[in-house]
């Protein structure tokens, strides 16, 4: 199978799973509109056979017997009626669900994972063929592949950084909402500061760690990028324990909480300030990186 010949069957195989996935919802409505049509046909075949008995039996069947009116032939061929219907019903309902077995038989064997693994695969095998034709379309996307190697050198350990400072910067947050719940709104339930405080401590140690792992990500990224070098106040990787220690000093409860409060409003500001220079040079790499790959897909088909 030729490169060409791959792609377009990982292409079609894609195509073929977004289809039966619409079949498939399309023909559970039918299978359930058609279990509610057989319920019903169901009930009439039994009020059409209760007429019969009715007929045929009791009081009414004298009548009937004395009468013959052609009341009961009537009834016996509406439940004659209504029993072929209900079969035709039946019938409808087995083969619909046939039919969706089917389907969903075929979709357990395009996994989604698979196919998009193929996809990427067909598609390098398709890219290299093309970079080795030595065709002006071939440079074009040896080109492409340098510069999108090129951004992946800086946005990997830049992503790393981002990812874990928006980790810290949660912990942090978390930290100071926990404070603030102390004087919450009168709408607001507040938390003792006993309570927030013992809280507060268990989650220090988690915010230190995680600022520890965001100073250590820093070193990997490229300062090139940024005016000054960004890092982390070196105070910020060690504060737990004083921080704890005040926060359950001999001071009243309003000094201690205030305290806490702004020294943590500092720190997550001091890492806001590096976080923000990251995100925007992180968002601005992954667009450039985002449409070299769309233009290398066009490229490729």
């Amino acid at each position: 199978m030729s490169a060409d010949q791959r792609l377009e069957a990982a292409t079609a195989a894609i195509a073929e799973r977004e289809h039966l996935v619409r079949v498939r919802d399309l023909l559970a409505k039918d299978v359930a509109n058609e279990e509610v049509r057989v319920q019903q046909l169901a009930g009439q075949l039994r009020s059409e056979q209760a007429d019969v008995h009715r007929l045929t039996h009791g009081v009414m069947g004298f009548i009937n017997d004395i009468l013959d009116d052609g009341q009961l032939e009537q009834e016996k061929r509406e439940v004659m009626e209504a029993q072929i219907r209900l079969k035709e019903a039946q019938g409808s309902l087995e083969m619909l669900r046939a039919q969706m077995q089917g389907v969903i038989d075929r979709l357990t064997q395009l996994v989604p994972a698979q196919l998009q693994a193929e996809l990427v695969a067909a598609r390098a095998a398709k890219e290299e063929s093309l970079m080795r034709s030595g065709t002006t379309l071939g440079a074009e996307l040896q080109d492409i592949a340098i510069r999108i190697e090129s951004i992946d050198i800086e946005l990997i350990p830049l992503a790393d950084a981002v990812g874990t400072g928006s980790a810290a910067f949660s912990a942090i947050a978390e930290i100071l909402s926990l404070l603030d719940a102390v004087n919450a709104p009168l709408n607001v339930a507040a938390i003792p500061f006993d309570t927030a405080a013992k809280k507060a401590k268990a989650l220090a140690g988690e915010a230190q760690a995680k600022i520890v792992l965001f100073h250590r990500a820093l070193t990997d990224v490229a300062t090139s990028s940024f005016g000054d070098r960004l890092d982390v106040d070196p105070s910020d990787t060690m504060f737990a324990d004083d921080w704890i220690r005040d926060l359950f000093s001999k001071r009243t409860p309003q000094e201690r909480l205030a305290n806490a409060r702004s020294s943590m409003v500092a720190r997550i500001e001091r890492i806001n300030a590096v976080l923000g220079p990251l995100r925007a040079r992180h968002d601005e790499l992954a667009t450039r990186r985002a449409k070299l790959v769309a233009d290398r897909q066009k490229l490729v088909g």
